[in-house]
């Protein structure tokens, strides 16, 4: 386990094979049969992720959504953000992962799914993915007797593809509403009130500025993994490990985002860090790894707590599985 920055920093750019691991546990996209690719943008290694990546860009995230703006993404989005404030239950996680759900299908798509398609396949694939990703490597018959598999196919990934969506698009859409921008959201909701963070006040680029703190702190993706190909020798808490081709490397991205080398007070939750120090977080990797929608992760989360701000403040709000 390698915890520095500057290591961390170098390391996640080399084209090595990546592993199949993802937060402590195997991938679930490894799974041909329930998904096109699901996370290969963390695990695919070269030459298969070169590839993969450059349909991603042309296809999926081309310039057009990699540059969109907060104002366009609420232009695009209006009707289901409206939904989504009317929604006496807009507090409840999983409608607020649908919405997510709805609006990363717009964004990339153009294409608006229903608001009961897509709580159901939220649903479906929260409840599949954690089956899967817990059961299929120490209990997989337990994966058999619930139907996991069939379950998400079905439930999931089909309900999506009855809108004529890309079988990437599919995926990256329930892994985004999945785990990294819901996350985020709630990440940044309970930042508000633990840091006493007055929110609406902040200008633009106050509040961009807060959601960076607030996944450097708490990445979505906690971890990411390294297969080693050739001898090397890495330092671990000081001590030096040596290592042979096919161990694997495991980076904490909470541990090289709060280097005080890298970051100056890095236990605080601060939005006046000076922009050399807003280029250091590792949170989206790095390199031919880093994140494709990234900055559109961003502006996304952004529009989803301006919603919220303005139906009924954000400072002292617990979002769980409550309604307003």
């Amino acid at each position: 386990m390698v915890t520095d920055h500057a290591t961390t920093d170098a390391d996640l750019p080399k084209p090595s094979f990546r592993g199949k691991h993802f937060m402590g546990i195997d991938i679930v996209g490894a799974a041909p049969d329930v998904f096109a690719t699901n996370t290969g943008m963390i695990s695919q290694s070269q030459p298969t992720r070169g590839i993969l990546r450059a349909y991603i860009d042309q296809e999926i995230i081309p310039p057009r959504v990699r540059d969109i703006t907060y104002e366009q993404i609420q232009e695009e989005c209006a009707e289901i953000l409206q939904e989504w404030a009317a929604d006496p239950k807009m507090a409840d996680q999983m409608v607020m992962r649908g919405t997510v759900t709805r609006m990363i299908v717009k964004i990339l798509s153009g294409t608006t799914i229903s608001y009961e398609d897509a709580q159901s396949t939220t649903a479906a694939y929260a409840r599949r993915f954690g089956e899967l990703s817990i059961l299929d490597r120490y209990l997989p018959f337990l994966t058999g007797v619930l139907g996991s598999r069939e379950a998400i196919r079905r439930d999931a990934y089909f309900v999506l593809k009855r809108y004529d969506l890309d079988n990437l698009l599919i995926d990256m859409t329930l892994f985004a509403a999945m785990f990294s921008l819901g996350t985020l959201f709630m990440r940044c909701v309970d930042d508000i009130t633990r840091h006493g963070t007055d929110y609406e006040s902040l200008d633009a680029r106050g509040r961009v500025a807060f959601i960076i703190e607030s996944v450097r702190l708490f990445p979505t993706v906690t971890t990411t993994h390294r297969i080693v190909e050739e001898p090397e020798t890495i330092v671990v808490a000081g001590k030096e490990l040596q290592l042979q081709p096919g161990d694997e490397v495991c980076y904490p991205l909470v541990a090289a985002n709060r280097d005080p080398s890298a970051f100056h007070e890095p236990e605080k939750h601060r939005i006046d860090r000076p922009m050399e120090e807003v280029a250091k977080v590792l949170s989206w990797s790095k390199g031919p790894h880093v994140c494709p929608a990234k900055d559109m992760s961003v502006q996304v989360v952004r529009v989803m707590l301006d919603a919220v701000a303005e139906k009924q403040g954000l400072k002292g709000l617990h979002y769980g599985r409550t309604a307003f």
